[in-house]
């Protein structure tokens, strides 16, 4: 016995303007993705227009190296839950207009992975601002002993 799944004409059309803007929406994080991976390669560029005050001097290449990885980090970060909305936009369209219980599923596991992917990401950066927080706290604990 197969199960199937009803999905009215008003659910369908819903489907679709959700991937209407998961794209748009893809587009705009591909496009910040490949803008912070060029801001990375232009960083040295940038920074020689910048003035030579003691500041950028004493910071040395190695800074500006160490900034330029962690925008391509973060870029390719950025990159992965944009390439899962922007195929469960594809499959979507594709599932609703040719009907394809196939491709509605491969639209719906792609929506999983970014949603997935994006959970892990705050999951992560919430301890880290946890663990922030904690060594902010005994920093100061520890300064106001001190004095």
């Amino acid at each position: 016995m197969e199960n199937t799944l009803y999905l009215s004409e008003d659910g369908k059309q819903d489907l679709l303007e959700s991937a209407k803007w998961a794209k748009f929406l893809a587009i705009v994080g591909f496009v910040g993705s490949a803008l912070l991976v060029v801001f990375a390669l232009g960083l040295s560029t940038i920074m020689s227009f910048l003035p030579n005050g003691e500041h950028f001097e004493s910071l040395g290449p190695s800074y500006f190296l160490g900034m330029a990885f962690i925008y391509v980090v973060m870029a390719v970060i950025y990159f992965f839950p944009c390439l899962y909305l922007f195929r469960f936009s594809k499959s979507t369209k594709e599932a609703i207009l040719k009907e394809d219980n196939k491709q509605l599923h491969l639209a719906l596991f792609n929506m999983r992975k970014m949603f997935k992917f994006v959970g892990v990401m705050t999951l992560t950066m919430l301890i880290i601002y946890g663990i922030i927080i904690v060594f902010g706290l005994l920093a100061g604990g520890a300064a106001m002993m001190m004095v």
